[in-house]
């Protein structure tokens, strides 16, 4: 039976002192990693996909028939052929509850469209051929006729547009409206506050431009199920919703994940492409494959972030925060599902670090004709923080108090732990003030003044900001693990979470080893495969650890009582006198011992299995500092360093933690700088290539110092908080403060992100002009 708890203490031997290396590198590095499209399958017909070049129109005609006449072409497949077969929309729907008590209902996503299209890009249409080149061909011959209508990209026009233009039965475009707190006394605190500050900030949208595309291969298994691989952060959940549209038992599907080159959020949930391959391949009974280019990507994959904040940061004489209230207007593209309400599900980070006596914010979800959005790295996460972090340092501004100070004065401190907010959150454990401390030092906050004045000399503007990000990680699904050891002295690991790049098969098998007392190389890592594991949480959340590392736990525990049970009948012993270390069973106080291969070898089945569902979420908190300069004659923004101080619970792994924490950093940090998908009046995509959307380069990054400063928390039995989302989640409020104050003695108020070298210019420009 598997072991599971709900919470229990941290366990002192899952500590690491020392890094171990990512054992998974090998294999990428020398071209041996197993990737979907690396899967041969020459039987398998290629499909493409035929995109609306229109944001909003409706479909007057498919004519295939020039399509279908081509060389190598086997069918062209429309959305009146999914009709036919009572394949309507995806996914399957879902009820999103408002704060008020009311619901809004997902907008149905249509396989292929078929009446209308809402964003350029939309499929229409799936060309499959013998080959990729004839699908490609085939695929530009597929006339589609379209009345085009009118459309709208940006939230503002989209609310204040006379008729709904994206869905007839959404007034005002609205796909939602969310509250919480308590709206009136939260004005009534604002109105007795000695200052109100108020400031409109954006965040951008971004596109996730994960190293691998999305792709799939479906074809039939040798027992007649249909298997299904593809580039996915959570197999278990892709195949139950795969199953539900088509009216399946999960168990007679198999879906495999073997290596992902990144997710971030966008590979969650089953989309259209993937649910297309493996529709088309049950349909004419031969494999199917697909693989997006980077062009198709951006027209494809969901787009994330884009929101606007409108922020209220009530403070008394002392400078000590009163109120607090927060209004988004989130664009959530042509459809909404439950990716779509990200912004809303980590809200609560709002409150900060800081004791806040009073919270409200409500959020309007918009609709508009560009792609829809969904998590990505941090989802709701990196924009709750930006909400409070930048309003505080305008406050700072405005009332002359450092900015160091005036978090100071309102951090909550470890006494008061633990700590409910006054917006949704409750936090176990964490000392604020020590990240604050921690960081002001690594940053050499107290000489930066000097540094300002020496890039003055220069003729250069110099910029420090900070953030104090906390962030909801985890959640409250559960994970499972198996553990099973073999003849041969090896152990096989069977783990629910889902490795996209993170380095989980060295960190989860270092687990292993660690408290089985084996060397690492002895642990086989399998996870992705639905046929392994009933069940499993996947990738999100910064759960790999929280939830199934603490499964694995107690995977390990069981099969250590599995194995002294089997010990003492081997040994002639009562299992009481059985102790286990070094990955052997021992009678206490004697020289008898057997190992586990030994009682493999002997016929003991030695298995153990966990799961663990956490009763509460966990809250990885930091100090982030970033320090920029500008070149005025120019407006580029150059970072000079980068500190980042995290409490992710217990560490172990340092070198894990230092890479999740450094490529957050560098996600949060070009959003920040030069990352955003822009749209032209006629819903056109401007950024649809790496031409046009720009990525930051290994060169346009600091060196990036990070600390850990660990407050174990006592929610799951090792300790930890999740590290996978804090740096993108401090950093992009801490490089958008650095950037402003550097052009605050200008008289640069704000500027809204990216802060592109033109953005810079023009706003100093504007301040000159303001100047006289």
């Amino acid at each position: 039976m598997a072991a599971s708890k709900e919470n229990s203490p941290p366990m002192e031997d899952s500590r690491h002192d020392a890094p171990v290396a990512r054992r998974e590198d090998d294999r990428f590095t020398t071209g041996r990693g197993e990737y979907t499209d690396d899967i041969a399958r020459p039987d398998a017909l290629h499909a493409v996909f035929v995109r609306s070049p229109y944001p909003s129109a409706s479909i007057r005609s498919i004519e295939p028939g020039a399509a279908l006449s081509r060389d190598g072409v086997v069918a062209v497949l429309t959305g009146a052929d999914l009709a036919a077969e009572g394949f309507i929309d995806s996914p399957v729907p879902f009820r999103f509850p408002q704060g008020d008590g009311s619901f809004a209902l997902e907008t149905p996503r249509p396989l292929l469209a078929r009446e209308r299209v809402r964003f350029v890009g939309e499929p229409v249409a799936m060309v499959l051929a013998r080959t990729f080149a004839a699908a490609q061909d085939a695929a530009e011959q597929v006339v589609v006729e379209y009345d085009e209508q009118a459309c709208v990209t940006e939230t503002a026009l989209a609310r204040e547009a006379a008729a709904p233009l994206v869905w007839d039965d959404r007034p005002g475009n609205l796909a939602y409206h969310w509250r919480h707190g308590d709206a009136d006394g939260v004005a009534a605190a604002l109105a007795a506050s000695a200052r109100v500050v108020r400031l409109t900030s954006r965040v951008s949208r971004v596109a996730a431009m994960t190293m691998e595309p999305r792709v799939a291969l479906a074809y039939s298994g040798e027992d007649g199920r249909p298997v299904v691989h593809l580039s996915h952060q959570s197999p278990h959940q892709f195949r139950d919703e795969l199953a539900k549209l088509f009216g399946l038992a999960p168990a007679d599907l198999r879906v495999v994940v073997r290596d992902v080159g990144g997710s971030f959020g966008m590979k969650a949930g089953a989309l259209r492409e993937e649910l297309l391959v493996f529709w088309a391949a049950r349909r004419l009974r031969q494999p199917v494959r697909w693989a997006a280019s980077r062009g198709e990507s951006f027209l494809s994959d969901e787009h994330a972030r884009d929101l606007v904040i409108h922020g209220e940061l009530g403070l008394d004489a002392e400078g000590r925060f009163t109120a607090l209230a927060i209004r988004y207007e989130v664009n959530v593209g042509g459809y909404m599902s439950w990716r779509s309400t990200a912004p809303v599900n980590n809200i609560g980070g709002i409150s900060g670090v800081y004791a806040i006596p009073a919270t409200a914010a409500d959020v309007l979800g918009v609709f508009t004709h560009t792609q829809p959005t969904a998590p990505y790295r941090g989802a709701g996460r990196p924009e709750a923080t930006y909400a409070i972090e930048r309003i505080i340092d305008v406050a700072a501004a405005e009332t002359g108090i450092d900015p160091a100070e005036l978090r100071r004065r309102n951090l909550i401190p470890a006494s008061a732990m633990p700590y409910r907010t006054s917006f949704r959150f409750e936090y176990d454990c964490g000392e604020f003030e020590r990240n604050l401390d921690q960081a002001l030092a690594l940053a050499r906050y107290a000489s930066f003044a000097e540094r300002r004045a020496e890039s003055q000399r220069r003729g250069m503007l110099r910029g420090i900001g900070m953030a104090m990000p906390i962030e909801m990680a985890g959640g409250l699904a559960s994970d499972n693990a198996q553990l099973t050891a073999h003849a041969d002295g090896t152990v096989t690991l069977r783990v629910g979470s889902m490795s996209v790049g993170q380095g989980h098969e060295t960190g989860l098998s270092q687990l292993v080893a660690q408290t089985l007392g084996i060397p690492i190389e002895h642990v086989r890592y399998q996870q992705g495969d639905t046929d392994l594991l009933a069940t499993g949480r996947g990738n999100g959340g910064s759960s790999a650890l929280i939830q199934g590392g603490s499964a694995l736990r107690l995977a390990t525990q069981e099969l250590i009582d599995n194995g002294r049970s089997a010990a003492a009948r081997v040994l002639e012993a009562h299992a009481a006198d059985i102790e286990f270390a070094r990955g052997a069973f021992r009678v206490r106080g004697t020289d008898h011992a057997v190992t586990l291969a030994e009682l493999a070898r002997a016929g003991e089945a030695l298995q153990g299995a966990g799961m663990f569902k956490p009763e509460r979420p966990t809250f990885p908190n930091g100090c982030h500092l970033c320090e920029v300069e500008i070149d005025p004659a120019t407006g580029q923004v150059t970072p000079l360093q980068y500190v980042s101080v995290e409490d992710v619970g217990r560490v172990l792994n340092p070198a894990l933690v230092e890479g999740q924490i450094q490529g957050g950093v560098a996600q949060g940090m070009g959003q920040a700088l030069i990352e955003q998908v822009c749209f032209d009046a006629y819903g056109q995509l401007l950024t649809g290539s790496f031409m046009d959307y720009a990525m930051p380069r290994a060169d346009d990054l600091p060196t990036i110092v990070s600390a850990n400063l660990e407050t174990p928390t006592a929610l799951n039995p090792l300790g930890v908080k999740g590290v996978g989302e804090a740096g993108t989640v401090g950093a992009l409020s801490a490089t958008m403060n650095a950037v402003c104050n550097a052009l605050r003695p200008e008289g640069v108020r704000h500027l809204d992100m990216p802060t592109t070298p033109m953005r810079v210019w023009e706003a100093l420009q504007e301040a000159r002009r303001a100047r006289g």
